[in-house]
């Protein structure tokens, strides 16, 4: 299995790489704030910060009130906020020593087969009823899973 990689600016860091950093920031707000980084802490910050995603995602779509804050900037906070709840969800599975590659390859990336298999069911139906525009996309779907498994097994 290769590792999950994220582009930061021009450069990619594997999902561990960012896991260590966010863990020292982590850690050095507890220090600052006197916190003590329990189980307890680990899933209720989650559950605290998913709280103010849903909140900003309210404001967002306009169904909670803004607090004085302009449409950019409730939309700055919405992204801030996925950004929090993604970094706690590292946190978490850190603490509890969760392979987030590992796990994410077994249960998301390995279903690229199944996603292949739908997307030949809905290209054949798609040709049978006369329509190209789907078979085109699914095929252009399909080159690029077979390129991705390609590199992958490089």
């Amino acid at each position: 299995m290769r590792p999950l990689l994220i582009k930061k600016g021009a450069i990619f860091m594997e999902v561990k790489q960012i896991t260590e950093i966010v863990e020292l920031v982590s850690q050095l707000y507890a220090e600052k704030f006197n916190i003590e980084r329990d189980a307890n802490w680990f899933i209720l910050k989650l559950q605290e910060e998913v709280g103010e995603l849903i909140q900003s995602y309210l404001m967002l779509i306009g169904k909670a009130r803004t607090k004085g804050k302009t449409a950019e900037e409730i939309e700055v906070e919405f992204r801030k906020e996925v950004a929090d709840v993604f970094c706690h969800v590292l946190l978490l599975a850190n603490f509890y020593g969760v392979d987030l590659e590992k796990e994410m390859d077994a249960k998301w990336l390995s279903r690229k087969k199944d996603l292949r298999l739908s997307w030949q069911r809905e290209t054949a139906s798609a040709s049978s009823n006369g329509s190209t525009n789907a078979a085109d996309g699914h095929a252009a779907n399909e080159e690029a899973l077979e390129e991705q498994e390609e590199r992958d097994q490089r």
